[in-house]
């Protein structure tokens, strides 16, 4: 789907400019920016969820959270 396409390349950009101000250990600095993006997007659709009383699905956070932390590794490497 196009939406799992935008995490990976929203969290490329965010581990690239993770790993360019940083400059040490780039690949954990991706990961952690790909996690955190990840971490606000759950927690947003979350809050938002609970007022609908809709429950996240976890095979699908699973997937967007595995999206989220390539695309910020491999930002982090390209950096």
């Amino acid at each position: 789907s196009a939406v799992y396409g935008v995490y990976v390349i929203a969290c490329l950009f965010g581990g690239f400019l993770a790993g360019k101000a940083i400059r040490t250990q780039r690949f954990f600095w991706g990961l952690l920016t790909g996690l955190a993006y990840f971490a606000v997007l759950f927690s947003v659709s979350w809050v938002l969820g609970q007022k609908d009383g809709v429950t996240p699905d976890l095979s699908q956070a699973l997937t967007v959270m595995g999206c989220c932390a390539v695309g910020g590794m491999a930002g982090g490497i390209f950096s």
